[in-house]
């Protein structure tokens, strides 16, 4: 984000974004401190750094691939082990087009004790035509859910990773977590974090944008106006109230 002229706060907004929709990094909250009262993601320190540029104000001509299109999440019939993973990109020169398989098995939130443990299947993308690029993985066999990211590369850089979820059926489905409208972060407390990523991302439309509350694919004064009516809520809370019995 830097290399295209994006100041230290936004860079740092939009890199923690892609974090969060990656499950290798989820549960993983990057940190910013630039006013030196030592408390990071303050407004503060991103109002300090919303004019600030590294190495400095420049326009950089890099145009790494972009992936516009990938195979949609696909659950696989019982008993078969194999699926054709298809991407479309925009993009000169690419160099190369892989796949990396995160399995069922992987929690993010264990501890990492050596890069063997993120040592996950890849695979090449073949290119078909113009901008389209395929292959077949034949491993998906543990029943679950594996995500299989994306990545593009040419000598400008390299694209923004997209993945796609490939279900083996058989495995026992967990409920889905309760969440908390207006916990842009996930944290389960609704506070000024939020408020200041939604703030950050005020403006930007599309699919998956951290900060968009309400799910209309855009970040507007509906979705700021939705955490700050959530303000100092948090989910713990939230399930004590629903456990309490009602009264007559």
């Amino acid at each position: 984000m830097i290399e295209s002229n994006e100041t230290i706060s936004n860079a740092f907004d939009q890199a923690a974004q892609k974090m969060e929709r990656m499950i290798y990094h989820r549960d993983q909250y990057p940190q910013i401190e630039s006013s030196g009262d030592g408390n990071p993601n303050q407004r503060e320190d991103y109002l300090k750094l919303e004019e600030t540029y590294l190495p400095a104000n420049m326009i950089s001509l890099a145009a790494p691939p972009n992936i516009t299109t990938i195979t949609q999440p696909t659950e696989l019939k019982k008993g078969i082990s194999s699926q054709r993973i298809e991407v479309e990109l925009i993009g000169a020169d690419v160099s190369r087009v892989y796949a990396t398989v995160i399995p069922p098995s992987f929690d993010p939130k264990a501890e990492i004790n050596s890069w063997e443990d993120l040592a996950f299947d890849e695979f090449d993308l073949g290119k078909v035509n113009d901008g389209k690029y395929a292959a077949t993985y034949a491993n998906f066999t543990t029943p679950g859910a594996y995500s299989v990211v994306i990545h593009a590369e040419n000598s400008d850089g390299f694209a923004d990773p997209v993945q796609t979820t490939i279900t083996v059926p058989g495995a026992e489905t967990s409920p889905e977590p309760q969440k908390l409208t207006g916990d842009v972060n996930g944290d389960g407390t609704v506070n000024i974090f939020d408020l200041v990523i939604a703030a950050g991302s005020f403006g930007k439309t599309g699919a998956g944008i951290m900060g968009d509350v309400n799910g209309d694919d855009a970040v507007n004064i509906f979705d700021l106006v939705i955490v700050a009516g959530n303000f100092g809520k948090s989910l713990v809370a939230l399930q004590h109230l629903l456990w309490l019995p009602r009264l007559n």
